[in-house]
């Protein structure tokens, strides 16, 4: 185990060593968009003394805590109390890797590994394309940590009751690590064990059905305070509104398959290379697990060798979290999404490529070392290998002379000019992969030699796996400082300058990189995968080499990075979309998911909610952009990098309908705001441009606390007084008291079963002890 835990820790160090020797970062994708401002926004919350149930900074407001994303309880959440944003979301994934590591290694024993079997299924799990893209996203990533340790805790109950109590601890940490998929997808696979075990000896049904009730009833109590704030939020949200057509969304496409042989076949951001289904989205991930283990894992699945019902409960669902994978592309998929609820939970299909890839890293180190014992076919195998090596090979060294003859002899520049096939994206595309196919087909044939040898060494096994899956992935790998981080918004500190002055709180900002086009995050990544001669793209050279354009739209706030400096906007880039939020700015046909309020800049709508102040990227606009879209905006500032607009109509956040009351004295914290009002008649109705939900509550001069009424773009009440009066708005989880209540008491009552079964255990053996004395 500890020679295991040493290699792991190792692999992790090499992978990681940009950040671990060089001060770097990984920032590709959620993780720069979505989950390092929302920790970043929580951390500073809590240390001003408040705890955010909720965000009034995004969106015009949401829940906070209730969004599973934000891992508001979660452990590793504290990294980010100690360390840089920087240093504490490398410390986040290096960690969590590490942790789901160390659980597939007991996962492997569990199922009779042996140690080089099992740490062989290690390495193809840690270095997999499945396991890198979910590196963009630290809530996935979390989540995905738990899936082995969850499986085996589950399983082991076959063998020790003790394993009973750990059920609910290891299913409420997946849970509120960051992400249900992840969680969901560790339930069917355990579920379809379970099932088959009491299917083989059905009696144990009858034994366990109360333990595993009283496991059940516990988790979900220990999940009260998550699962009922959580529900409610999704309930609220444009989830629920979503057509089939988008539950389908993100289907692994069948093509993408391909990369199980040739690795990058259709994307490699390392030559900005992008074609056929990866053409205009953002890349998938890729399959390939190393040419040695697919031969091998073919070889195992449809090897005549007695399987037993584990090892064939594993291939099954292999095979099915493929299928699955590509729903959309299988017949009746409609079907399947409407009466199987689970999927319409899960979203992503190819999600279910988290499962497949566990399923493979528990097949690998079998099937390797049985096709390690046909010595006769591992010779022929690479005698033809190494012969299709040095033909790849030959044509990727060559190309430069032949490509252009077969280009045009057989007509290819006539038939598809002015197409998307040109002769330049032709040449990049074959030229890449010819070198993966040439690096795949080297390192296959060096595993095919030590395998073939009599004595096996597998520590150079594995050296080789690790040295292929790494080139293999390795594009995938976005490195960039972490100064992009870690150093303070000049923009956003201007801004905070501006809005200190008299009602600036009223108010809120927009960034244009989250309403231009070429401008936002998600356009910076979509250039890094994709440069010329495939598109036009602004990742240049000299970007990467000193990142200062990703840093310039950290620094412009875009995607949410406003939250971290308390500076309010209507947009949001989320994981939840309030149903209001996305009924109130957006009149696009297809549902939004995760982004509310991008709206064209003319959009009225955005001086009704307060947008007062309008940052524009002088990087790539010029200063006189904004004016075709509010011809009035005042420039109140401007550098060389960027410029802050004014627009003197934009309307306060609270205020009177008909504006015959003034505001004053405008106090916004994290979960409630404050105010005077100054009627000039008894009755007013006084309008909040802040999205309602269940929870928030008012009171008028400290008296009783009142439902606020939900209206388009926020909600309003209604004072009948014409004296200055002043008003308290507070949001507070609904029965968040009786969900922490039910939680405290679920652990309470597990705490007390874990204190009663090993104080029995032990009082059993000392009662053996004392009667082996006699």
């Amino acid at each position: 185990m500890k020679k295991s835990i040493f290699g792991i820790i190792f692999v992790l160090v090499f992978i990681f060593s940009p950040a671990i020797f060089q001060g770097k970062m990984l920032y590709y994708g959620d993780n720069l968009a979505l989950s390092i401002p929302t920790k970043v926004y929580f951390v500073n919350q809590v240390r001003s003394g408040e705890f955010p149930w909720w965000n009034p900074y995004i969106m015009g407001g949401t829940p906070f805590f209730a969004d599973l994303s934000n891992s508001s309880l979660y452990p590793a959440t504290v990294l980010f109390f100690i360390f840089s944003p920087a240093v504490a979301s490398n410390a986040y994934i290096f960690l969590h890797i590490l942790w789901g590591a160390m659980g597939l290694w007991y996962l492997q024993l569990f199922f009779h590994r042996k140690p080089h079997e099992a740490f062989l299924g290690i390495l193809t799990w840690m270095i997999s394309g499945t396991l890198f893209s979910v590196m963009s996203n630290m809530s996935i990533l979390a989540s995905v940590s738990w899936m082995p340790w969850m499986i085996f805790v589950i399983l082991k109950t076959e063998f020790s009751r003790k394993a009973f109590f750990l059920v609910p601890v290891v299913l409420f940490f997946s849970f509120i690590s960051g992400h249900p998929q992840p969680f969901i997808l560790s339930c069917i696979f355990s579920a379809v064990f379970v099932f088959s075990r009491y299917w083989k000896k059905p009696e144990g049904i009858q034994k366990d059905v109360l333990i595993w009730m009283l496991s059940a009833v516990l988790t979900i109590g220990l999940l009260a305070l998550y699962i009922g704030p959580f529900f409610e939020l999704a309930s609220n949200s444009t989830r629920t509104m979503l057509s089939v057509n988008q539950l389908l969304e993100g289907s692994f496409h069948p093509a993408l398959w391909i990369n199980l042989g040739i690795p990058n076949f259709f994307s490699n951001p390392s030559v900005g290379m992008a074609w056929g289904p990866e053409w205009g989205s953002f890349r998938q991930s890729n399959v390939y697990v190393g040419l040695v283990s697919c031969i091998a894992v073919i070889w195992y699945l449809f090897s005549k060798r007695r399987r037993d019902h584990r090892d064939k409960t594993i291939l099954f669902l292999m095979i099915f979290s493929m299928v699955f994978a590509s729903l959309a592309y299988l017949p009746f998929s409609n079907i399947f999404v409407t009466h199987l609820p689970f999927l319409k939970i899960l979203r992503n299909p190819s999600g279910f490529l988290l499962l497949w890839s566990l399923c493979v890293s528990l097949v690998v180190g079998p099937a390797i070392s049985e096709i390690a014992e046909q010595k006769s076919l591992v010779a022929k195998l690479r005698v033809g290998v190494t012969f299709l090596f040095v033909i790849v090979l030959g044509m990727k060294t060559s190309m430069h002379a032949w490509f252009p003859v077969f280009w045009e002899s057989f007509g290819l520049s006539t038939r598809v000019r002015g197409s998307f096939h040109t002769f330049d994206r032709d040449y990049v595309i074959l030229s890449a992969i010819l070198y993966s196919a040439s690096i795949a087909l080297f390192f296959l044939s060096v595993q095919l030699v030590l395998i073939s040898r009599k004595k096996i060494h597998w520590f150079f096994i594995s050296m080789v796996m690790i040295g292929d899956l790494f080139f293999a992935h390795r594009p995938n790998l976005f490195f960039a400082p972490a100064s992009i981080v870690n150093s303070e918004s000049p923009q956003a500190e201007a801004l905070q300058k501006v809005m200190a002055s008299g009602n600036g709180a009223l108010f809120r900002i927009a960034s244009s990189t989250d309403y231009l086009p070429w401008s936002d995050l998600f356009t910076y990544f979509y250039n890094v995968s994709v440069r010329p001669p495939f598109a036009d793209s602004r990742f240049t050279p000299t970007e990467a080499q000193n990142y200062a354009e990703l840093r310039q739209r950290v620094s412009q706030l875009s995607s949410g990075w406003n939250q971290t400096y308390r500076l309010g906007t209507p947009f949001a880039y989320t994981t939840f979309i309030l149903k209001d939020a996305y009924t109130y700015w957006d009149d696009s046909e297809e549902i939004s998911v995760n982004t509310a309020g991008k709206t064209t800049l003319s959009n009225l709508k955005l001086r009704d909610h307060g947008v007062r102040y309008y940052l524009l990227d002088l990087l790539i606009y010029p200063e006189s952009y904004l004016s075709q879209f509010q011809s009035h905006l005042r420039l109140i500032e401007k550098t060389d990098q960027y410029a802050i607009f004014e627009d003197e109509r934009a309307k306060p956040i609270v205020r009177s309908r008909d504006e015959s009351a003034s505001i004053s004295e405008f106090r916004l914290r994290t979960n409630s705001f404050s105010f005077l009002v100054h009627p000039q008649k008894e009755k007013q109705t006084i309008f909040v441009a802040m999205n309602w939900f269940p929870g928030w509550q008012y009171r008028v001069n400290r008296g009783n606390w009142l439902v606020p009424r939900r209206v388009e773009g926020g909600m309003e009440i209604v004072l009948e007084q014409e004296d200055a009066t002043e008003l308290e708005f507070e949001y507070l989880p609904s029965h968040i008291y009786l969900y922490a209540w039910i939680s405290i008491g679920s652990l309470g009552i597990l705490v007390l079963w874990i204190g009663t079964t090993l104080w029995g255990n032990n009082l059993i053996n000392a009662k053996k002890r004392i009667n082996t004395i006699r």
